[in-house]
């Protein structure tokens, strides 16, 4: 069965994490090659034995001279950006970007995505319970409902109270080091349930 959504793991550090992603249906395996990430030369060795998937780089807070390197070397899908990476790197034809909006107001990250439109592939914001709970819950589901929106989530039992809502999402984001090994492989099934 494959997932029924879009989703991107990020903090890939084993080929068995990333060969599990992939077989589960997961599109976009994202690599930290940052001071608490991969070496580059592992990352590569990883990715040499997959196919199927998209790549990214995440380069939150990487120098601009690592990051460059980082591309050439890996040739990633996608590279994972902030505000200011991305207005600084729009323009020089490199891989398409995955923008991390930091932002937790949603009428400003909605804001955000109509700026950003044709510079982003996708848009990455980080889910807030409060949304739900200061009665955001349709402008939430308005935003994500869109393709291109990843929500990235940090627990289980976030995932556990959103599916509870009966919501669908059409793209996620989780990252591997938030949550434990068990908790990893049931919210990946979470999705893999979905339809």
């Amino acid at each position: 069965m494959a997932l029924t959504v879009t989703a991107k793991v990020t903090n890939i550090r084993s080929l068995a994490e990333a060969r599990f992603c992939a077989g589960m249906g997961v599109e976009i395996l994202s690599f930290q090659l940052n001071d608490n990430g991969l070496p580059l030369e592992e990352a590569a060795g990883i990715t040499s034995w997959l196919a199927g998937v998209k790549i990214a780089v995440d380069a939150i807070g990487l120098p601009e001279e690592n990051l460059k390197q980082q591309i050439e070397f890996l040739q990633p899908s996608y590279i994972t950006v902030s505000e200011s990476q991305l207005i600084s790197w729009q323009n020089q034809g490199d891989p398409g970007f995955i923008l991390q909006l930091s932002d937790v107001d949603l009428l400003s990250i909605q804001n955000k995505i109509n700026i950003f439109k044709d510079s982003a592939e996708f848009f990455e914001i980080s889910y807030q319970s409060t949304w739900i709970e200061n009665g955001q819950e349709d402008l939430f589901i308005e935003i994500s409902n869109n393709s291109r929106i990843m929500v990235a989530f940090h627990s289980l039992d976030e995932l556990d109270d959103l599916f509870r809502t009966g919501k669908i999402f059409r793209s996620i984001s989780l990252n591997k080091s938030n949550f434990k090994e068990d908790d990893f492989r049931k919210a990946i099934e979470m999705f893999e349930e979905m339809d």
